[in-house]
């Protein structure tokens, strides 16, 4: 009689001690251990810096995900970072207010983050997923997650424009820079095109002016239009390629008088250690 007694007390004992561990384990939600070669389930040192001191209201949606996706699991931890952060997975079948404000499904995969009456929607398949050069697949979410935090609590976002009408390089997904504005999509930061023969000026917003490979000389309206920019303070970024042909840009090369900058010579950049260039391309 007393051995059942002490057996019906051990098994109360256990139950209770695994009651409060998961209790314990709830109300605390620990981080996973993450063993995985690329840590795909920890966010890192410097995405928790970032936010840390963000005093505002963020909200971050995951529209459509499961609790054992990585990425969820990742960005809870912006909650541990700064507790104005908050994370939540959302079933737009049941949650039809989000998924009407936002236009989104569970199919789209969908993850919104939201400050006040500012927000940001990122889908997986579009704004998530990448590839290498290989071909390999490369997620993105804690580096658009935390871009997208930051733009939408840094007050004033710097503004870039890109010089066109004289230039073979664009933004388009045929201009040869069109890698480099996704990379541009991940920072606090906006840009657009700007053709200074409509505008006839630099727009007042404008951060930084960036000016790529001229392959004609620049008309007296934007030589006039840049001169003025740079006389006012203004910042240029200047993205020359390998390569410069025989012709002649004099506005150009007022421009770059400016910086104490020569004429280019004609001819060829050429990098002999192809561990110094991109891809194995010698040329550079």
């Amino acid at each position: 009689m007393i051995s059942r007694t002490n057996t019906f007390l051990l098994i109360a004992i256990l139950i209770a001690v695994f009651i409060l561990i998961n209790s314990a384990v709830a109300y605390w939600d620990p981080t996973p251990i993450d063993c995985s070669v690329s840590q795909d389930y920890t966010l890192t040192d410097e995405s928790k810096e970032r936010v840390a001191d963000i005093d505002e209201e963020i909200n971050i949606y995951f529209v459509g995900w499961e609790e054992t996706d990585p990425d969820y699991i990742l960005a809870k931890q912006y909650n541990k970072a700064n507790s104005n952060i908050n994370v939540e997975l959302v079933d737009a079948t049941e949650n039809l207010e989000i998924a009407e404000k936002y236009d989104v499904s569970n199919s789209s995969l969908a993850i919104i983050i939201e400050c006040g009456e500012l927000s940001r929607t990122l889908e997986y398949y579009t704004d998530i997923i990448s590839y290498d050069s290989d071909g390999n697949t490369v997620d993105l979410a804690e580096q658009k997650i935390t871009s997208a935090i930051l733009n939408l609590t840094s007050g004033e976002v710097p503004k870039v424009y890109f010089l066109t009408g004289y230039t073979n390089f664009s933004l388009s997904s045929t201009g040869g820079l069109y890698i480099l504005s996704q990379y541009l999509d991940d920072e606090v930061l906006e840009y657009e095109e700007l053709n200074l023969l409509s505008t006839q000026e630099v727009p007042e917003d404008c951060s930084t002016l960036i000016i790529t490979t001229p392959v004609k000389d620049f008309d007296t309206v934007t030589t006039d239009a840049i001169l003025d920019y740079i006389n006012k303070g203004g910042n240029i970024l200047w993205l020359q390629g390998a390569y410069t042909e025989d012709l002649e840009l004099t506005n150009v090369n007022k421009i770059l008088a400016e910086y104490g900058i020569e004429s280019f010579d004609v001819g060829y950049v050429y990098e002999t250690d192809t561990n110094n260039t991109i891809l194995g391309y010698q040329e550079c």
